[in-house]
């Protein structure tokens, strides 16, 4: 079984730094870790569970055994999730029978991004990938950065993105090695959004969601914010030079 309080504790860490850097304002951003049976089945006898959002269609993320991951609730925030992040996150339980149970003390709600998030769970463990922790937040000079590449650059806007990140300092191309995906402005939330991402990050490290936001995928919530702080910093240091503009 994974070390639980180890990944909480990392959870608190990490929430801290994206809060501390202005990417997390009010209950944005939000994450995912993909549990094992043990820990579920200890919470599902602790806590009271329910029959999630019936009108979802799962087919898409279904599988032939269970899912579970911890995912952080609808309208938690980060500066509270870095002081004791447990009662803040939910298990999403996908079961065989296309049934999906939230599992939380209070019975609360999960994430708004729950689609993409199972989606992304599945599709790593489906592949066997060691990535299992997921974050999305909301990186300034990222944000800033492709609201100015759109008014330029919006036929080819992803190939101009990593090639102006890449140029803007040495770190990209040597820590996000698989370059960066992009997905169009579309609705928080909603399935194309989850299908778009799952196409990008199964191909790339990191995921911009224009103008809204990033999306990372690692062994670790740490290695996943580390992809995420490199491409900001080249962002902003390609807003302080007009690079691209």
């Amino acid at each position: 079984m994974e070390n639980l309080q180890q990944v909480f504790k990392e959870i608190k860490e990490v929430a801290q730094f994206c809060f501390d850097r202005g990417w997390a304002e009010r209950n944005a951003g939000n994450f995912s870790f993909r549990l094992d049976d043990e820990y579920v089945d200890e919470r599902l006898e602790r806590d009271s569970y329910f029959c999630l959002k019936k009108d979802i269609k799962i087919d898409e993320f279904y599988t032939d055994v269970p899912l579970s991951f911890l995912i952080s609730n609808s309208g938690s925030k980060f500066r509270d999730i870095s002081k004791e992040p447990e009662p803040l996150c939910g298990i999403v339980r996908l079961s065989t029978d296309k049934n999906i149970f939230y599992c939380h003390e209070k019975d609360a709600l999960p994430s708004s991004e729950l689609i993409t998030h199972a989606m992304l769970q599945k599709h790593f463990m489906m592949s066997k990938s060691s990535n299992k922790c997921i974050i999305h937040t909301h990186p300034t000079n990222l944000i800033a950065f492709t609201h100015r590449l759109v008014e330029k650059y919006a036929d080819n806007l992803k190939e101009k993105l990593n090639s102006i990140l890449e140029n803007m300092l040495p770190e990209v191309s040597l820590f996000v090695k698989r370059k960066t995906g992009l997905v169009n402005d579309l609705q928080p939330g909603c399935s194309q959004l989850a299908q778009k991402t799952l196409s990008e990050l199964s191909s790339h490290d990191v995921v911009v969601w224009q103008k809204h936001g990033c999306i990372a995928a690692a062994d670790t919530f740490w290695n996943a914010v580390d992809m995420i702080d490199t491409i900001e910093k080249a962002s902003y240091i390609a807003l302080l030079s007009g690079i691209g503009m």
